[in-house]
């Protein structure tokens, strides 16, 4: 991210409240469009706030008074919250599908392992979890020290009201009732051309964009499922989402001329609603995809000690956020 990094950093040093406010206003934002175009290729916004936050916190645990790693620990906590995601200190907090930081030293200077997390044996607190960094890597098990333990990631599901796609399960047929509503659109679609409609009526810049003729309801989902697909890892059969991640994606679809919309793989269902929302409470999300996971007969392998992720000797604090 390229900003004037120097004039944060008197505004903090000065506790210049009002420069502050607006310089973590005007840097949210910055941070949301990066977001979304890592979203594009292939991330997740759970991907990159527990990236930020790692980077951010690897920096403090090896210099406490870096002043500008402060300010980043911030804007990517409100990042986190305007994503329907929770910090925790606790390691008895971990469940499956978090992400976690673990720390561990070499020659006077702190690391990171990085590890999202499968599944949760609670008598022994030992974790199966595969290493953050890899795309696909080998599911093991861990004992956890909590010493060790710096933070994790987990989605609030009290607060996400959620999109699920099935890219190859689909649950039932709840809620086809919507789609009587628009004539050929199904209620996934329904749901995001009332959300484009309203934000037209607001926003007079996007009604522009919204009214290109080469843009369509049909395509714009279709362009949404196909970023989806690429964030679900090998064997998940299926994926959370955010409102705040789909309809993202449903604008950059139509403020962006020559984007290349491509064709699922798999076959996709869409759910939203209540029904979502009592899946992920209850844990079939998680179970749907761990247990296509583990069914799935892999090599074995030596397990390698993880390399840390992040290289805490940063001369410049400026760049640690992967924004």
């Amino acid at each position: 991210m390229k900003y004037d990094w120097a004039k944060v950093k008197t505004a903090l040093e000065q506790n210049d409240t009002s420069s502050i406010s607006e310089f973590e206003t005007e840097i949210l934002g910055i941070m949301e469009r990066d977001a979304l175009g890592m979203v594009t290729q292939g991330l997740t916004y759970f991907d990159v706030a527990f990236n930020t936050m790692a980077s951010v916190e690897l920096i403090l645990l090896n210099n406490k008074n870096e002043i500008l790693a402060k300010f980043w620990k911030t804007l990517t906590e409100q990042f986190c919250n305007q994503h329907s995601l929770i910090i925790y200190r606790d390691f008895k907090s971990i469940r499956p599908g978090d992400k976690i930081a673990e720390k561990w030293k070499h020659k006077g200077k702190i690391y990171f392992n990085l590890f999202d997390i499968i599944n949760v044996k609670d008598d022994s607190l030992t974790l199966s979890y595969t290493l953050h960094y890899l795309s696909q890597g080998q599911e093991q098990d861990k004992q956890i020290n909590p010493k060790d333990f710096v933070f994790g990631i987990s989605r609030d599901v009290s607060q996400l009201k959620v999109f699920l796609i099935y890219p190859t399960r689909i649950f039932n047929d709840e809620f086809d009732y919507f789609d009587n509503m628009v004539p050929n659109f199904t209620s996934f679609e329904v749901a995001i051309k009332n959300y484009l409609d309203k934000r037209a009526e607001t926003d007079q810049e996007f009604a522009k964009t919204y009214a290109k003729p080469n843009k369509s309801i049909k395509e714009c989902c279709t362009y949404i499922f196909s970023v989806v697909e690429k964030q679900r890892k090998s064997g998940e059969k299926c994926l959370a989402c955010s409102d705040d991640e789909i309809f993202s994606l449903a604008v950059h679809y139509y403020d962006e001329d020559d984007i290349v919309v491509e064709t699922p793989k798999a076959k996709i269902k869409a759910v939203a609603g209540e029904e979502g929302e009592e899946l992920v409470k209850s844990g079939e999300v998680e179970v749907v995809a761990t247990t296509s996971a583990t069914e799935t007969k892999r090599k074995t392998r030596k397990p390698r000690k993880p390399k840390a992720e992040v290289d805490p000797n940063i001369p410049e604090p400026l760049d640690i956020p992967i924004f």
